[in-house]
């Protein structure tokens, strides 16, 4: 995908500081007076589409010698139109025959919105910017208000505001909004600034997590009253309606990712051992909607260690997988490894690792499976499958042994997407 400008944003640790955080509003701006506006639109893939009834575009011909502009915000930043508002006040016009004129501009002005599409990948918001500003310093009258109108999610992918190399949740908001705006060298001095939709994501963008949100808010702040803008507004008032679909395809940011509260139903083989082991196991396996655990008696290792405690007593615990496996030659089996929350997040999940790879070496060497049959996954204490293992003072609680356990599950299945998909997003 396109780069078009050198990228600027400084990778480091999210600011807990909010710089001069903006209001939110449910009404937009009224207007009484003539002013200039000009609308920064993210009309590309992973956006919602544009709400042309917004007031600040319905209301746009009710004000003559208004002008406006109307900025594409793709990685070539373009006019799409602008124009002045014809004055109608003086021509003696009856309210009826003003209303059906008034109608008939911002219907054009409309039309014109509706029919634009990207001419090229990505999203450039620093540029599309850079260009707004210019148009509203080329129509500015002295007295007159100036207005910088967002639609979109506000996520860039390209140019000085490229949020697929330093995503937000890897952002630190100060250092960043101050050297782009150094950078930009925007005079927004006057200018009010109210955004629509920021952080709403369609498409193939992932939702955007709470932390995320804010931070793209006090980042937006931040940058642009840097610029000097006088006022930054959130709109809270317009659903997302749909999502565009364009041939240029927007690159996506990564995000800290949504984790769901909601837990797996785990069996434990130490419950149903002198029952239908088989009939369960065809339940948590070819159902594909339950995992399969074994505590650190059953498959045990040596203390600290990634190494079999006592294979042959392992061996006799899996038996059941293991002719599980050899009844259905199509299973393909995933060894999730986990672990108390005791250590680093990653030296955990290096370590559970190497214990789902001893079992998997175990099922290979003394039983003959296939190893191209079965998958293995670290998840230490990073996955879905951790449960709170820590009392009010800090220390295990009982939690503690079900975390410090290895658990099967059908690879296939929607369960397997979600422990990996959940691991991803630590």
């Amino acid at each position: 995908m396109k780069r078009m400008m050198k990228k600027l944003l400084v990778l480091g640790i999210v600011s807990a500081v909010c710089v001069g955080c903006g209001n939110r509003k449910k009404e937009s701006v009224s207007f009484s007076q003539p002013y200039n506006i000009s609308f920064v639109l993210a009309i590309a893939n992973n956006n919602p589409v544009l709400d042309t009834g917004i007031e600040e575009l319905a209301q746009l011909p009710e004000t003559g010698g208004t002008t406006y502009s109307c900025i594409l915000a793709d990685s070539t930043p373009s006019v799409i139109c602008d124009g002045t508002i014809p004055d109608f006040s003086d021509r003696g016009y009856s309210p009826d025959m003003l209303e059906r004129i008034q109608a008939s501009v911002v219907a054009d002005i409309i039309g014109q919105l509706e029919n634009a599409a990207p001419d090229s990948d990505e999203v450039d918001i620093a540029a599309a910017t850079s260009l707004a500003v210019r148009k509203i310093r080329s129509a500015q009258v002295e007295g007159r208000e100036n207005f910088l109108v967002y639609y979109g999610s506000a996520i860039s992918t390209s140019g000085l505001i490229d949020m697929t190399s330093v995503p937000l949740c890897d952002l630190d908001v100060e250092t960043s909004a101050a050297e782009l705006a150094k950078a930009m060298n925007v005079d927004m001095t006057g200018i009010r600034v109210v955004l629509y939709c920021c952080s709403d994501v369609a498409g193939e963008q992932d939702p955007l997590s709470e932390n995320e949100k804010k931070i793209e808010e006090e980042f937006y702040t931040s940058w642009l009253k840097n610029m000097g803008a006088e006022e930054v507004i959130f709109m809270e008032n317009v659903p997302p309606q749909g999502a565009y679909s364009f041939p240029y395809q927007v690159s996506v940011m990564k995000t800290e990712g949504t984790q769901s509260a909601l837990m797996p139903k785990v069996v434990a083989f130490e419950e149903i051992e002198g029952t239908d082991v088989d009939e369960v196991l065809e339940e948590v396996f070819a159902e594909g909607e339950k995992i399969l655990s074994f505590d650190d008696k059953s498959v045990a290792f040596l203390p600290d260690s990634t190494e079999l405690a006592e294979p042959d007593a392992a061996m006799e615990s899996l038996s059941y997988v293991i002719s599980y496996m050899e009844e259905h030659p199509e299973f393909i089996l995933m060894i999730c490894g986990t672990t108390t929350s005791v250590g680093e997040q990653e030296s955990c999940i290096a370590f559970s690792e190497k214990r789902a790879q001893a079992i998997r070496s175990l099922l290979i060497e003394n039983a003959g499976i296939d190893e191209s049959r079965m998958i293995t996954l670290g998840c230490g204490w990073s996955s879905c499958l951790y449960v709170n293992d820590r009392g009010e003072d800090g220390s295990l609680n009982e939690n503690a042994p079900r975390n410090r356990s290895v658990k099967l599950v059908n690879y296939d299945s929607r369960i397997a997407s979600e422990i990996i998909q959940s691991l991803d997003v630590q």
